[in-house]
């Protein structure tokens, strides 16, 4: 592993990036980048000297991209510091919103029943899956409000600068890159697992309080109408959930449900949604992994309500309540013992 370190440091030390992203025979791309950290990374053999080689190897690449601004784009603009904004329940909308800014990188509110298509990343979304997304493009909106300040915005290459994905019907934060410079820093963080995330879903079922990490191996296969699921496979990719705190519940008919909070340590297609499944505990509205009908549900019940990340500008943590639609839904769950009745009233009643 130290003489593979040590290759590799020559290789992105000595990388000067094309003109156009392509593959350059025995040289360096992004994707390389990509697959050269997260390999280190899952055997717990990146030494700072190789991280720090490929975030130079990024940097440079980002470098050239945002020199290539011209005119009609400014890498500053819009991109001043914007204060924490306390995002109350009555803000949600059906739209997208930006929910926090830094220099490089903002926090931006993405609605259910918006799509986010990310390509080459950890969180990945594969080419066929793209085909048959339903909903509506987020990227698209990214365009129209902010592609005449933002190159990258434009750019589908770089996932029109979103540097994670949620699925259709999950609610909450998305990161997105108002430059170059920014996404291939984030894209880095996420590589090396170094963002923290974290949901809260309610399942079927009674969690057990001792569950603490889910970490069944994923594989992606073909669904039901053409349309791409993960099931778990010991051929499959490294994924971790960990499970922080579980409260049991019961729904006014009698059944059994969990409010689970997690935090998710790896990004793959529909994870928590698999993880919980394999256990006996489909998300509740989640009818494609198993949940059973629930009036009182609206869609699937998981919300992205935290996200922290460091690009080298200072944290930027950002937190946000339930939705309206999940807020009513979950407000007719009843508590089964204390600890259930503190996490209803953390999320029903935030401070």
């Amino acid at each position: 592993m130290d003489a593979i370190s040590a290759a590799a440091m020559r290789m992105l030390t000595q990388w000067v990036p094309p003109a156009q992203e392509e593959e350059v025979p025995g040289g360096c791309t992004v994707g390389r980048i990509r697959v050269l950290v997260r390999s280190f990374r899952t055997a717990h053999s990146l030494s700072d000297d190789l991280l720090g080689a490929a975030s130079s190897a990024l940097e440079r690449v980002a470098r050239h991209a945002d020199n290539a601004l011209d005119e009609t784009f400014g890498l500053n603009a819009g991109s001043e510091l914007a204060g924490s904004l306390e995002i109350q329940k009555s803000k949600f909308a059906d739209q997208p919103e930006v929910l926090h800014r830094q220099r490089r990188i903002w926090a931006i509110w993405k609605p259910p029943g918006w799509t986010v298509s990310v390509s080459d990343n950890e969180e990945e979304m594969l080419p066929e899956l793209l085909t048959h997304a339903t909903g509506t493009p987020i990227q698209e909106w990214i365009m129209k409000e902010h592609g005449s300040s933002f190159k990258i915005a434009n750019d589908a290459t770089t996932s029109h600068g979103f540097v994670q994905r949620l699925d259709r019907q999950t609610s909450g934060i998305l990161l997105w890159a108002n430059c170059y410079s920014g996404y291939f820093a984030a894209r880095l963080q996420f590589w090396i697992r170094n963002v923290r995330k974290k949901y809260l879903c309610v399942c079927h079922g009674h969690v057990s309080g001792k569950l603490r990490l889910l970490d069944g191996r994923l594989i992606t296969v073909q669904g039901e109408g053409q349309s791409l699921q993960s099931e778990v496979a010991e051929r499959g990719r490294i994924a971790y959930t960990e499970i922080c705190d579980v409260g049991h519940l019961q729904c006014p008919k009698g059944h059994p449900f969990s409010i689970v909070e997690l935090e998710l340590h790896t990004g793959l297609l529909h994870q928590i949604r698999v993880h919980l499944s394999s256990r006996g505990h489909p998300l509740a509205g989640d009818f494609i992994y198993g949940s059973k009908s629930s009036t009182w549900c609206p869609r699937v019940f998981l919300h992205a309500w935290g996200t922290c990340i460091d690009i080298g500008d200072g944290p930027l943590d950002v937190q946000i309540p339930l939705p309206a639609d999940l807020h009513r839904g979950l407000s007719i769950l009843m508590p089964l013992h204390p600890n259930a009745k503190k996490l209803l009233q953390k999320w029903l009643c935030p401070q």
